[in-house]
């Protein structure tokens, strides 16, 4: 007995031993995650200093940290290349040290992929970071490509001319550092490798981390089904555009819309037997791919967590995350894709995390953010403040589609060096209105302005026309931009004054004229060139038929016994070639966009041929209105540049078809001939019939658009205060 009790004795001595031998149990490694950084180099590492997962140098202290970037590390700001830099070494320290960085893929690298310079082309830096000392041979080198595809494209018959023609056009086009950009995201180049391995969606744990969201039809996918759809099919568009350039079809440099036209320009051209089969097969890889991909409700684009539809009620938002928690096993989605009102991180119905705080500034207002999840404890972190958003004892703050609802105006840090401007999203919801209503929103006070910025006392159009005719001309001196001559004019009327411009330019040719097809000094050719100031008093009649706002009242008078077109002067304003001058960092908030979408649709119908950086303004109200009309209304039917044509509002899109010819011809007579408003009502076919295939192509809500839409009223003022 006492042996047994010997034996127990050694044997519980050892067991304790080694229990006590045993290190303590890790602590679990933490979880975070960055949403949108949009070439923001100071927001990304200004955030992941604050959470300790990089030192000073930039370098991974994280440890066994476990961080996931949730895609749209490209476009919009400066610092594109020195941001996929950061990653890309981030991820090798981070694995070294036991940690992970995943990097996800966003829609904007998806563009990139796919081409779709548009993104890139609105922040010139991004291209320059490309140029090297070999920059100007290889755009000699692809510029010549360009030409010997252009020379045996010209021996085709029947096909439309492409929007490029000329060497100056594909120089002004091609930028220095576009092809080496364009080089660098393809197959081959260092960063289109890279991007080519990035998974859509990424799981850890209970936690499904994805660029934009997961919406009902797409729902039916497993998450690895989800990864290898994408890459199936950014494989194959690869190839399918390998093949086009091997061919001849396209050249190398050509961009995803340059290809679609070209695509389309063949398909319309049914004597071009020669690589028919090729054409086709290559138009339906690309709708499929936009199908599969590119659609709203796919993972990369889908917003339905952050703003669902107008009138959907928090009980179908319910009915969704039960069906992906369920369909998943997950516990909760974190996404980013739409920039939060409050730049602040929310949450939805306890399992949607949005974490888009628009950290480039310059562009979104926003300020760095950091969800960190640790069990049931999940924090947001921004810089100098952590935000507890749920903990375990409790869980859950009961989002709803009106928890989100924006707060009212709020103010924007200036970064150095920036203009001082203010982002106002929307007014504040009323205190009394229904809780389940969509959030209210009024676009920026427009109106008339005196060269104080003061509101001009007239009440309609008709009040600013009579005021040009009637009023007193105090003064005038020539203006010395534009190729056009102007003047600029004071006048007075019972006490009120205001600025007009004058203009009395009246140049018609035709080819009969000219020896031929006029071209203009941008390389674009017209058969009959129409130079005059009638245009301005059309474009203004025309625009004020179709509902629009943003052409200055113009009238027509003599000044000096010299007859002319006479303009309110836009007070306060800069234009598109000096806000580009003065601030790179072009925004690209929804207001602004939709403005330049229909801007597009507008210059299509009146066959503006010479729209330009120097006669789009902006107000510090952030209106755009749209000058220098003189180069419109011809008689040539066709759509100039369609290509340019990508959306257009349903307002606008309603009147168009609204256009009533016999109205048309009695607002124009006198201005332009009836040849040339029958041209425009010839283009308005073809403009529907274009709107019409975008739509069957990619659906209405990525085609059409409201401007009452969540966020769609990005008002941007003046400030006084050097604080802003």
């Amino acid at each position: 007995m006492s042996r047994r009790l010997l034996r127990f004795a050694l044997l519980l001595t050892t067991v304790i031993t080694a229990a006590a031998a045993t290190p303590a149990r890790p602590e679990k490694a933490r979880l975070l995650a960055v949403g949108d950084v949009h070439g923001s180099l100071d927001g990304l590492t200004t955030i992941l200093r604050e959470t300790g997962l990089v030192d000073a140098d930039g370098r991974w202290s994280g440890g066994r940290a476990r961080l996931v970037q949730t895609g749209d590390f490209t476009d919009r700001g400066g610092h594109v290349r020195e941001v996929m830099d950061l990653l890309m070494g981030l991820q090798s320290q981070a694995r070294a040290a036991g940690g992970s960085l995943t990097i996800l893929l966003g829609n904007h690298e998806l563009l990139n992929l796919m081409r779709h310079d548009a993104d890139v082309r609105v922040n010139p830096r991004i291209y320059a970071s490309f140029v090297d000392d070999a920059s100007a041979k290889k755009r000699r080198e692809a510029l010549e490509a360009w030409r010997g595809w252009w020379r045996e494209r010209q021996g085709l018959e029947g096909l439309e001319p492409p929007a490029i023609t000329t060497d100056e056009q594909w120089l002004e086009r091609h930028p220095p550092g576009f092809v080496e950009y364009q080089e660098a995201m393809s197959v081959t180049g260092r960063y289109g490798r890279w991007l080519r391995t990035l998974p859509v969606v990424h799981r850890v744990g209970d936690t499904v981390f994805l660029h934009g969201g997961i919406s009902e039809t797409f729902s039916r996918l497993s998450l690895d089904r989800i990864n290898e759809l994408h890459r199936e099919e950014i494989v194959a568009l690869d190839r399918t555009i390998a093949r086009l350039e091997r061919k001849g079809v396209i050249p190398p440099t050509f961009t995803w819309d340059e290809t679609v036209a070209e695509l389309q320009a063949r398909r319309a051209a049914p004597e071009i037997k020669q690589q028919r089969g090729l054409i086709e097969e290559a138009s339906w890889r690309l709708d499929r791919f936009l199908g599969a991909t590119g659609a709203a409700d796919s993972p990369l684009w889908y917003r339905g967590f952050a703003r669902p539809p107008r009138g959907v009620a928090d009980g179908e938002l319910r009915r969704l995350r039960d069906l992906l928690l369920e369909a998943y096993g997950a516990r909760r989605f974190v996404v980013a894709h739409s920039p939060s009102y409050g730049q602040e991180i929310a949450v939805r119905l306890d399992a949607f995390f949005l974490i888009d705080t628009g950290m480039l500034a310059s562009v979104y207002g926003g300020r760095p953010s950091a969800l960190e999840i640790n069990g049931e404890d999940v924090a947001a972190i921004y810089p100098g403040q952590r935000q507890q958003l749920l903990t375990a004892d409790r869980p859950g703050v009961g989002g709803s589609v009106a928890a989100l609802r924006p707060a009212g105006i709020h103010a924007a840090v200036r970064p150095a060096g920036e203009p001082r401007f203010v982002l106002a999203s929307a007014r504040p919801q009323e205190p009394d209105a229904d809780a389940n209503a969509a959030p209210i929103y009024e676009p920026p006070q427009r109106g008339w302005r005196d060269r104080e910025g003061n509101l001009l006392p007239f009440d309609t159009p008709e009040d600013v026309e009579r005021f040009l005719r009637e009023a007193t001309i105090v003064s005038s001196e020539p203006v010395g931009e534009g190729k056009t001559g102007a003047l600029r004019l004071e006048l007075e009327r019972a006490g009120v004054e205001a600025r007009a411009i004058f203009h009395d330019i009246d140049d018609h040719r035709s080819p009969a004229s000219s020896n031929g097809p006029i071209r203009l000094s941008r390389g674009t050719t017209m058969l009959r060139f129409r130079d005059s100031y009638t245009g301005q008093v059309a474009a203004y009649r025309l625009a004020r038929l179709m509902g629009l706002d943003n052409v200055p009242p113009t009238v027509i008078r003599e000044v000096d016994g010299v007859e002319g077109s006479l303009a309110l002067w836009i007070e306060g304003g800069i234009n598109l070639t000096g806000w580009r001058r003065d601030n790179p960092r072009q925004p690209q908030h929804p207001y602004y966009l939709h403005q330049l979408w229909d801007m597009r649709v507008f210059d299509a119908l009146i066959n503006n041929k010479d729209r330009n950086t120097g006669n789009i303004f902006w107000t510090p109200d952030w209106s755009m209105w749209l000058i220098d009309h003189t180069r419109t209304f011809a008689q040539d039917p066709n759509l100039y540049r369609p290509d340019l044509v990508q959306r257009c509002s349903r307002d606008l899109l309603a009147r168009i078809k609204q256009l009533d010819e016999k109205e048309a011809i009695e607002a124009l007579e006198g201005y332009v001939s009836g040849f040339e408003v029958k041209a425009i009502f010839k283009r308005r076919k073809r403009l529907l019939r274009l709107l019409d295939q975008r739509i069957e192509k990619l659906g209405e809500d990525r085609v059409l658009f409201d401007y009452g839409d969540p966020a769609g009223w990005v008002v941007i003022r003046e400030s006084d205060s050097s604080a802003v």
